[in-house]
């Protein structure tokens, strides 16, 4: 089981990395390749630097949603674990037992 999930996060720090490069490299070579000499319509270049910005555009709209799952999940098994640290900010009176007298 525990050599399972070490492949797991080895898969996934793999996966990380390739998107972190396919970010940087069409990065730089959208950056490098902003005054190439166009030559018409089925210009390969310009081909690729729509292809590039495209990958840039998908990959930074995914952020909010990755972001939002990470969010649920860092929230569901901290309810699992006991780890209570989230629900320190929703003290209240009643959650606290605290019987008010006038």
């Amino acid at each position: 089981m525990h050599d399972y999930t070490y492949k797991q996060r080895i898969m996934a720090g793999m996966i990380a990395l390739v998107v972190v490069c396919l970010l940087v490299f069409s990065s730089f070579f959208l950056a490098k390749e902003t005054g190439h000499d166009c030559c018409g319509q089925d210009c390969p270049v310009c081909a690729q630097m729509e292809a590039c910005s495209v990958a840039i555009r998908q990959l930074g709209s995914a952020a909010g949603a990755v972001f939002s799952v990470i969010c649920a999940t860092y929230f569901c098994f901290s309810l699992r674990t006991g780890d209570h640290t989230l629900f320190d900010l929703l003290l209240t009176l009643v959650s606290l037992k605290i019987r008010l007298n006038d």
